[in-house]
């Protein structure tokens, strides 16, 4: 059971995520270079997957498998606090009709 709620409730903020940033994007970024700020965005994101699984080897090779995941858990499950204490989250709705 524990593994299925933590995959339902990792769906879920990832869904939140892309749909945040996305519409957060589409209207703070100019239309006409939205497909570069995507493109970038994408290739930041798997340009760092390979670099998070030398950084994982090597925490798992010096502090054990277990102690190596538990630290990897903490981060998954604190990672939303950057964002909460963001200004970001305190600059309330964007209106898009004053960016124009």
């Amino acid at each position: 059971m524990g593994p299925l709620v933590w995959r339902v409730f990792s769906g879920v903020g990832n869904t939140t995520y892309n749909l945040t940033s996305t519409s957060l994007a589409q209207q703070l970024v100019p239309e006409r270079m939205l497909g570069r700020y995507h493109a970038s965005l994408t290739f930041l994101g798997a340009g760092l997957l390979p670099l998070g699984a030398v950084i994982g080897g090597l925490l798992g090779s010096l502090v054990g498998l277990r102690p190596a995941l538990a630290i990897a858990a903490v981060g998954l499950a604190t990672g939303f606090l950057w964002v909460w204490w963001s200004p970001l989250r305190k600059q309330g709705r964007y209106d898009i009709m004053k960016a124009s």
